[in-house]
């Protein structure tokens, strides 16, 4: 597996982007109980236009997995993170995390995951976030907020 900056302003690699997300989305939704989350109103202009920084892991030519953030003031602000389900439990998502955790060491890191995304939430405590609130985003769906303070690289 190789992780790579990439650019979602191209056509090509938007599409990549979203087809992953669709997978990816499509099990997490089945995990936390909601049919029709609304990162499924994505489509390929919103990610080309999302102003998102995206690095993707790739298994030679086929994305497996990407990440994406924004720098926000003085944090990074994690936006995307997502595995083909056909590639779970493989590394991928720690390794596009700790990229990420890699590249601004100095800066806390904020994101937000389901509530009853369990594997989701273990992936980011074990990287040193802590859970500081939760959120009702549509009836019955909830997100929690997870921040990492900065130094610790695991």
């Amino acid at each position: 597996m190789n992780l790579f900056k990439i650019s979602p302003a191209k056509e090509h690699v938007a599409n990549s982007i979203l087809r992953l997300q669709s997978l990816s989305y499509q099990v997490e939704a089945a995990v936390v109980g909601f049919p029709d989350p609304p990162t499924f109103e994505d489509n390929i202009s919103s990610i080309m236009e999302s102003g998102e920084t995206f690095i993707g892991a790739y298994i030679e030519a086929d994305l497996v997995g990407a990440i994406s953030y924004k720098i926000e003031e003085s944090y990074v602000d994690i936006y995307r993170l997502m595995v083909h389900p056909e590639h779970f439990r493989k590394g991928i998502g720690q390794s596009l995390l700790r990229s990420v955790i890699g590249i601004y060491p100095s800066k806390p890191s904020y994101v937000y995951t389901g509530s009853n995304n369990i594997p989701a939430l273990n992936l980011y405590t074990s990287h040193g976030f802590h859970p500081t609130h939760e959120k009702e985003v549509t009836p019955g769906m909830f997100l929690t907020r997870l921040e990492r303070p900065t130094s610790e690289v695991n």
